[in-house]
């Protein structure tokens, strides 16, 4: 599981839903297939596990500087989950670990689960998906903002990512982000 790539379209997906719904679409002169084009992918088959990702960053909120750590690991414990495009693969699923600190000061700590994100994510999605991963996205006035995601394992697009507010005094808030929308034309159908 490449999840630079995971993270990468979690920073997208998440600088998309704070952009707003309005988008040009520019249309290319060289385009032959509206059909997408879905790169080749080995069967996989068995057991199937992401990487385990540790990021850490100093960010500064209203002049104080706060620590936080992120620690994205599979679990043995959760119930592992259906390959979408290699049904005979079962991917573990995820944890994604959030500590905040400022100074010695314990600010947040908690992990969460996909079923920590259930009220955004519809139940046929839920029972066919994993958490793909939890990253920083930026500073809005008091709070600093996380993007966890929730998706299928095999399919880096197709996800709902959930916004995390924290507050300096470790309250959070969540809310659904907004998904990339496709150009008209490039809808996939899934199996």
């Amino acid at each position: 599981m490449n999840i630079t790539k995971m993270v990468s379209l979690l920073v997208i997906v998440c600088m998309a839903s704070s952009c707003g719904s309005s988008s040009q679409q520019t249309e290319s002169k060289y385009a032959v297939s509206t059909q997408p084009v879905r790169p080749a992918q080995p069967e996989l088959t068995g057991e199937q596990r992401f990487d385990d990702v540790r990021m850490a960053e100093d960010v500064t909120v209203k002049e104080k500087q706060y620590h936080y750590e992120i620690v994205c690991a599979n679990s043995d414990e959760l119930p592992m989950v259906k390959g979408d495009f290699s049904p005979k693969a079962l991917f573990h699923d995820n944890t994604a670990k959030l500590v905040v600190t400022c100074g010695d000061r314990k600010v947040f700590d908690r992990t969460y689960k996909k079923t920590d994100f259930a009220e955004f994510v519809d139940a046929d999605m839920m029972a066919r998906s994993v958490l793909r991963g939890l990253v920083f996205m930026e500073v809005q006035e008091d709070k600093m903002v996380f993007v966890a995601a929730v998706g299928f394992p095999q399919d880096d697009e197709m996800c709902v990512p959930v916004l995390l507010k924290l507050t300096t005094d470790g309250k959070v808030t969540m809310e659904k982000g907004a998904l990339l929308e496709m150009p008209a034309g490039e809808e996939e159908e899934r199996p």
